[in-house]
């Protein structure tokens, strides 16, 4: 499926990928940026939020807390940044295969998210259960 996204987003999506993957390893990162992109994909089949709403709120579930390290909009340049971004491009160019089988969600393993209850899980990918 051909999808595009504005070059600010990509760069929003791949802050959250950095925050999520915390120097983890690039399988890590590819599987966040897939679920992040599953999600964004199926919210804009519903017209709903738009990407700074659905990269917080991917975030908030990932982690458990609200986070405002994605604002300001300023794009970042650090190393773990370009990583992200270079394996968030990768993944959105359709390079990369989804190991999250169709994942839109995520959370650490060692946490309970009472709002995964009804969710199926889909891969076990480094500290983070992956589900849809």
């Amino acid at each position: 499926m051909q999808v595009t996204l504005a070059s600010h987003d990509l760069d929003l999506c791949a802050r959250t990928v950095k925050i999520l993957a915390n120097g983890g390893a690039d399988e890590l990162r590819a599987a966040l940026a897939w679920a992040l992109r599953n999600r964004l994909i199926a919210a804009r089949r519903r017209q709903t939020p738009a990407t700074p709403e659905i990269c917080k709120d991917f975030l908030r579930e990932a982690t458990g807390v609200d986070d405002s390290r994605l604002a300001p909009t300023t794009t970042s340049s650090d190393v773990e940044w370009c990583r992200a971004m270079a394996i968030n491009c990768l993944v959105w160019a359709g390079d990369l295969v989804d190991l999250t089988n169709g994942a839109t969600s995520c959370h650490r393993h060692d946490m309970q998210a009472p709002w995964a209850a009804d969710r199926a899980a889909t891969a076990l990918i480094g500290s983070y259960i992956f589900l849809r």
